[in-house]
């Protein structure tokens, strides 16, 4: 087990912090400085290639060494574990080991380190108790997070040459961490330095994608980021971009729960990014003709969907386009709350009207539904309740369900 490992896997302390920092910037940094002081090797990559002693922590392992720390670094931090106090500018000495090693890091691992980042600040603000001994560094913990995190969703690469461009002494790592303490502050509190739209690092990632997951994460990490208040600008034309990256590589081959996704973050992000018709057109196409098998959550983020897409005024009593996904979620949720006891006839007359033809339901009849957790019910219910008079033929059936729902909660 080496240090790094060693490090990550336990609770955190002052001390263990600073050294897991250290050997993160020994490992990282320290080897691709010049004993001169000169600029580092911009090609990180090769100094692992060049040496087979250190393949095992090449470059593309950062992040996942980091989430796993900062989740337990966080995880102690909330428990109350005993802190002294551990100074603001120590957090920085992770992201400058990142930030110098940006474009040598894979795009996945960008991103998942971005979207942990996002789920710890989610964390910190939901669980943190009035009384903590560790206030003081949950504070810090999350400022640094969060000047991170805008350096990344705002900045542009000139800003991140600026910081590689700095002389970085192997022998001064604490002078280092402060540097870019003080750095990235002025530049997250001064948005002159920001250039706008179309170049920053976080539009040059966005352009990097292929796959509808990759879009699925992008727009939750925005929305999150919108909710939390973390970034005011930029995010529209982050969502935007997102958006028509997403429709420039879609296909039907495309997994629906990512799809539905994307439709979700989208509509909760800004409703008039559903304006050009082009993920309503996704969904209604791919439930057209065909029956899916769905959990709760695409239940509920389906609904949320349609509630807003019919808000918003781009259907209309004639356009029954969303009718099959309407069937697919009123049936999913009925199998969820009822389990074997299914009003099959009911189903199948609905499901011949619905999609003008017979639909093949057996996988659902043969579904029993064990999980009783009923996650998301109460918002699912009222969502049920708003919809039900848009859904003409369905009405009756959106009515019967919302009141299976009422009785489960209730």
């Amino acid at each position: 087990m080496n240090g790094l490992t060693k490090f990550s896997n336990v609770p955190s302390t002052k001390w263990l912090h600073f050294n897991f920092v250290t050997s993160i910037y020994n490992l990282y940094t320290k080897n691709n400085t010049q004993p001169t002081g000169e600029l580092p090797n911009p090609d990180h990559k090769s100094v692992f290639k060049s040496d087979e002693k250190k393949k095992n922590d090449h470059i593309y392992h950062l992040p996942g060494r980091l989430i796993c720390h900062l989740n337990k670094h966080k995880e102690s931090l909330l428990r109350n574990d005993h802190y002294d106090d551990v100074t603001k500018w120590a957090y920085y000495g992770l992201f400058s080991v990142v930030i110098h090693n940006w474009n040598s890091i894979h795009k996945r691992e960008k991103l998942a380190l971005i979207n942990s980042i996002v789920k710890i600040i989610r964390s910190i603000s939901n669980n943190r108790t009035e009384i903590n001994v560790n206030d003081h560094n949950l504070n810090n913990y999350r400022e640094s997070l969060i000047i991170f995190l805008k350096f990344i969703l705002l900045s542009d690469s000139n800003t991140l040459s600026k910081i590689n461009g700095k002389r970085f002494y192997s022998h001064d790592y604490i002078s280092n961490w402060k540097y870019l303490h003080d750095f990235l502050n002025e530049c997250v509190y001064d948005l002159n330095s920001f250039n706008g739209v179309g170049n920053g690092i976080f539009m040059e990632l966005i352009n990097e994608y292929n796959y509808a997951k990759d879009f699925s994460k992008l727009l939750s990490i925005i929305y999150w980021v919108k909710s939390l208040k973390i970034v005011d600008n930029q995010l529209e034309p982050a969502s935007k971009a997102v958006l028509s990256r997403f429709k420039s590589v879609y296909t039907e081959e495309c997994d629906l729960r990512d799809v539905i996704n994307i439709s979700y973050y989208a509509t909760k992000i800004d409703p008039k990014l559903l304006s050009d018709g082009f993920l309503s057109h996704c969904l209604f196409k791919r439930f057209g003709n065909k029956f899916y098998q769905l959990n709760v959550i695409d239940c509920y983020h389906l609904l949320y969907f349609l509630k807003t897409y019919i808000d918003s005024g781009l259907s209309n009593k004639l356009n029954c386009l969303y009718l099959p996904m309407a069937f697919n979620i009123l049936a999913n949720i009925h199998v969820y709350i009822n389990g074997g006891e299914l009003d099959t006839q009911e189903l199948e007359e609905l499901s011949s009207s619905i999609f003008n033809g017979k639909v093949d339901l057996s996988n659902l009849f043969k579904e029993q539904v064990n999980d009783k957790k009923y996650y998301k019910l109460k918002v699912i219910n009222d969502l049920l309740k708003e919809i039900s008079e848009h859904l003409g033929i369905l009405e009756p059936f959106c009515i019967k369900v919302h009141n299976e729902v009422s009785n489960i909660i209730n």
